[in-house]
């Protein structure tokens, strides 16, 4: 009997920290500048725009990749475990754009994160 316990345990602790589907993120990736020079008021063809490329989710602290995903147009909506996260570049750090989050975002268990990640142009 301890033993089924033992193996009972040991198979639920390895499911620990993975995503069932009730939990993660969504939102959007938005690209910009999009305009050299910003003007008052705003030009409508220099708003921000969406961004479709790959993006990862790190754990806060630790900075270990969670997971790869696609913003197909922009758009995004990925199943996460409960925790702490920031989103960063798939890419080159070296190369634009250069997408992030504003600061680490929590996931609660049986919720979606509303999460809005940046990609800076490099327009200047």
């Amino acid at each position: 009997m301890r033993v089924a316990w033992a193996a009972c345990a040991l198979l639920l602790a390895g499911c620990a920290g993975q995503p069932d589907g009730t939990s993660g993120i969504q939102g959007k990736a938005m690209l910009g500048p999009t305009c050299p020079v910003e003007r008052d008021p705003p030009d409508p063809q220099c708003a921000d725009r969406a961004y479709a490329g790959n993006l990862t989710v790190l754990e806060a602290g630790s900075g270990r990749v969670v997971k790869v995903f696609t913003a197909q147009d922009g758009t995004f909506r990925v199943a996460l475990a409960p925790g702490n996260y920031t989103i960063g570049d798939a890419g080159s750090e070296s190369r634009l754009p250069r997408c992030a989050t504003d600061g680490p975002f929590a996931v609660v268990a049986e919720r979606y994160t509303e999460v809005t990640v940046r990609c800076d142009t490099g327009i200047r």
